[in-house]
């Protein structure tokens, strides 16, 4: 299951980071698995991924403390190295860092580099249960598990910018908008009252909007649309997307009864919403139609496997597959019957229809 997931600034790739330690990177044009790791050198589960403004490369970091700078069309490890462990993480690429929230009360940053510590930033009454680096790589924006407030720091400097005020208990998740002129903070177990997603101004600190959530929920990841004009969070069972402008409902997209939502990511041109799930699918919705457009899986790699499978289907029956992926698809018939799906391929192979979900209108 892809517990993050980062889509490139050229809208042609997206990658996940796995709980095994995994990192993959699909390619949206041709919807095809264009590769994904095995054995390391993560060895826990991937806390922050981030594509290089140039899409060359791509940068992870795992709970473990490994920080590996892969190759984003090949898959190559480019570069590796060790810091101290976090489950708190945030990847700045294009400034040459990863930012951690500390064991203690500091958030650290270190060299993605050498691994080596950059410094540390003061101030956070207790440990960081999130953090965030901005877009050009200036600010980072750290909250903590009890910490009433979320700090930020100009990351060259070292110095404190400005605190928001908050009167939530904790605050579960961070993300800046593309431009860095927003910044959305997900309050899960906010106490008077139900849940909170905050939108703050960065320039002034000032609270922008405040948007109430399914209480009690765990808020694991936050997203804003490149264009800054809606936020996705996912929600546990569920992911609700909020038109910043107030010209639309909030937009709830469930997940199956048994399924659970880990991560999301919007497309670049903010069309699809893409949700990790955990039952290892990646499925993508339509935004406008509010229905599932395409589900992207691919099989989790063991030692002696040389390749990873993958299968990429439409809610129709439409799919493609890697050479071995069609073994892992069924087929079900209007009696409710399972058929393997190379009974079916000369009707429902189609490249094109999985490509066209992601082509421009």
């Amino acid at each position: 299951m892809a517990r993050r997931l980062a889509v490139s600034a050229d809208g042609r790739s997206l990658a996940m980071g796995m709980w095994n330690g995994a990192v993959g990177v699909w390619d949206l044009q041709n919807v095809q698995l264009r590769w994904q790791s095995k054995g390391g050198p993560h060895t826990g589960h991937v806390e922050a991924l981030e594509f290089a403004r140039d899409v060359k490369s791509l940068v992870s970091f795992a709970d473990d403390g490994s920080i590996v700078t892969w190759d984003a069309g090949s898959g190559e490890v480019l570069n590796d190295a060790v810091v101290e462990p976090s489950y708190y993480a945030a990847c700045a690429p294009d400034a040459g860092v990863v930012v951690t929230g500390g064991k203690e009360n500091q958030v650290r940053i270190w060299d993605l580099q050498t691994g080596q510590p950059r410094g540390d930033l003061l101030g956070l009454p207790r440990g960081a249960s999130s953090v965030a680096v901005s877009p050009d790589g200036q600010l980072i924006a750290a909250g903590g598990g009890l910490t009433k407030e979320i700090l930020l720091w100009d990351r060259q400097t070292g110095a404190e910018v400005r605190r928001l005020g908050s009167t939530e208990t904790c605050t579960d998740s961070l993300a800046f908008s593309d431009d860095g002129a927003l910044l959305a903070s997900a309050d899960p177990f906010a106490l008077p009252g139900p849940a909170q997603l905050h939108i703050w101004e960065v320039a002034t600190g000032v609270l922008k909007a405040s948007f109430p959530m399914p209480f009690p929920l765990n808020a694991s990841d936050v997203a804003f649309t490149a264009d800054g004009r809606a936020l996705a969070a996912s929600l546990s069972r569920c992911s609700e997307v909020w038109d910043l402008a107030g010209r639309e409902p909030p937009r709830l997209f469930p997940a199956s009864p048994l399924a659970l939502v880990e991560a999301v990511a919007f497309t670049r041109d903010g069309r699809l919403l893409v949700e990790s799930r955990d039952d290892g699918t990646l499925l993508v919705w339509d935004l406008r139609t509010r229905q599932p457009r395409a589900t992207l899986w691919s099989c989790p790699a063991g030692e002696e496997a040389e390749t990873t499978e993958w299968v990429a289907w439409r809610p129709e029956g439409y799919y493609d597959c890697s050479t071995g992926g069609e073994a892992f698809l069924r087929v079900r018939d209007a009696a409710g019957v399972l058929h393997r799906a190379e009974e079916y391929a000369e009707v429902l192979h189609s490249p094109e229809k999985l490509r066209s979900v992601f082509a421009a209108p």
